[in-house]
């Protein structure tokens, strides 16, 4: 016994506990006054109990609650205005709307809810305001909802993807809307006279990804509807038959927002308006026209008294002639085909020089990243050195020769070229890159100007030299001066047996030289290297 005595408290405890942990939901509520209440964006799974009798309006949108039952609003006898939209509300008792005959506003938007009962609206007596809109039900159901609603003014129904019918007896029961909005992106069917049946609508709102349906329903509508706004829809394959029609027209106001039209469907939407009344005004809210907007046509016919739309262009397009541009002056509008280019000559100017601004954004980030400045400024030198005179003057010239080499033979230039030649008696001036050339001095005007200034040029030819970046440079600013004035000024020294195939093939002139020309081949024989300098200072002085 004392053992059970103690569990039971064990329990006791524990429900306290949690009773503490969890408070009722109405605290989540917030009620300043004491009869409207604020409880969205609360994260409330069920309508929180103990609601009072005394609450006129209640806001619990934006929150998780997912089912209301016959009693969470049973208390709220006085309530006028109900928010639950943008909850995930996938089921709703029958009654549980029974006793709200005071309800006048009711938002049911953006739920989960598969179909609609009509018991839900039966006792609403009072509704002016109901919001459908974003539930995925494919019909408004197999009974009329609306038909006890006899006050309801403002109508919202319709899914962007699952509402795909309007059947006939959807809005039987209804007579005066001041706005009704349908959301028929994906409508694939419509009952005739569906919307006829309302015998007055001041704002139809209607969204429409393609026009299937829209002559019918314009047609059903000509004389109960005042303004017609046409939502996110396509016209590009619109077509509208002209339909005969003795009724009197009161629709006053056609609105296009965020509509693609074409030059084809535009003809067709002129025809539209004709079902418009004598005082007509239109308006064209963030359209395009084939696929470049904003168009605006500025259509506000009647704002000064002038003559409505529908009389101003009675006949469109078979009367009428084009006025520009002067080579299609004179045609008829309808058999008159403009190019792109000639439409939309802005369009096409500022794609132009976009591309080209992307292009040349792109050549700059090449020519950094392959040094493409450098080149043509090298380039730019070639060219300059091309076009000076074949011969300096006996008086410019300072060096006896100029040596061309690699950096890793240099050992053989500078310990027995330079002490073989330089020390020799009469000594030669010879110019070297390491010890002649002029600090700061852009290197290629050096080595230029170095060529230029110095009696012959001595290429020192070794596996190396044709490995050498900077002796094909000095190779290409020499070579077209010394070779193509035939005269004797390169004197080539093989200081290693080279293949003539190594030699790079842009430097064909130096291959002939080669293969026609005596060059010097210094001997690893030491008997023989006598001879060789004998050679080399005789060619120099030549």
């Amino acid at each position: 016994m004392p053992h059970a005595l103690w569990t039971l408290w064990v329990l006791g405890t524990i429900i306290s506990l949690f009773k503490e942990g969890a408070p009722d939901q109405a605290s989540s509520l917030t009620c300043d006054p004491p009869e409207i209440c604020d409880g969205h964006s609360r994260s409330l799974i069920s309508i929180p109990s103990g609601l009072m009798a005394t609450m006129k309006s209640l806001d619990l949108s934006n929150n998780k609650i997912a089912y209301v039952s016959n009693s969470d609003l049973r208390a709220c006898v006085n309530l006028k205005a109900l928010r639950l939209g943008s909850n995930n509300i996938d089921t709703i008792e029958e009654d549980s709307f029974f006793s709200l005959g005071s309800l006048e506003y009711l938002d049911l938007s953006y739920n989960l809810l598969p179909n609609l009962s009509a018991s839900w609206f039966r006792p609403l007596t009072s509704l002016n305001f109901l919001n459908l809109l974003g539930n995925p039900y494919k019909t408004l159901g197999k009974t009329s909802l609306f038909s006890h609603l006899t006050n309801l003014r403002i109508l919202k129904v319709g899914h962007s993807y699952h509402f795909t019918e309007i059947q006939e007896k959807d809005f039987v029961g209804l007579t005066v809307l001041k706005e009704l909005e349908i959301d028929a992106s994906n409508l694939q069917k419509y009952g005739p006279n569906s919307l006829q049946v309302i015998q007055n609508i001041s704002h139809l709102i209607l969204h429409m990804k393609q026009p299937a349906f829209l002559p019918e329903i314009v047609v059903d509508l000509v004389s109960s509807l005042e303004h017609l706004e046409l939502r996110d829809t396509h016209l590009g394959t619109f077509r509208f038959s002209k339909v005969s029609t003795n009724e009197t027209k009161t629709i006053k106001k056609f609105t296009f927002r965020n509509v693609e039209i074409t030059d084809e469907s535009f003809n067709e939407m002129v025809k539209l308006l004709n079902y418009g009344s004598d005082i007509l005004d239109v308006e064209f809210d963030s359209c395009t026209l084939d696929g470049v907007g904003d168009f605006d046509p500025a259509m506000d016919t009647n704002k000064d008294g002038q003559p409505a739309l529908a009389q101003v262009l009675i006949d469109w397009p078979e009367n009428y002639l084009c006025d520009s541009p002067s080579h299609v002056r004179g045609q008829r509008v309808q058999d008159t085909h403009l190019s792109a280019s000639e439409c939309h000559r802005v369009a096409l100017v500022s794609a132009v020089c976009c591309t080209l601004f992307l292009l040349l954004l792109l050549a700059g980030v090449l020519c950094h990243r392959f040094h493409g400045l450098w080149y043509m400024k090298m380039m730019w030198a070639w060219l300059q050195a091309k076009r000076k005179p074949k011969r300096a003057p006996q008086r410019d010239l300072c060096y006896d020769a100029f040596v061309s080499y690699s950096e890793q033979d240099s050992h053989w230039v500078e310990n027995l070229m330079v002490q073989e030649l330089e020390h020799f008696n009469p000594p030669f001036k010879l110019c070297l890159h390491k010890r002649d050339f002029v600090p700061g001095k852009w290197i290629i005007d050096n080595i230029i100007d170095s060529i230029e200034k110095s009696h012959k040029t001595i290429f020192v030819l070794s596996e190396n030299f044709v490995k050498s970046e900077w002796c094909k440079y000095e190779l290409d600013f020499s070579h077209f001066r010394l070779f193509d004035e035939n005269n004797d000024a390169a004197i080539l020294v093989l200081l290693e047996p080279l293949e003539k195939k190594a030699i790079p093939q842009r430097f064909c002139k130096l291959r002939k030289i080669m293969n026609t020309k005596t060059y010097l081949e210094w001997p690893s024989d030491e008997t023989q290297q006598a001879g060789f300098w004998l050679n080399l200072r005789t060619a120099i002085k030549s």
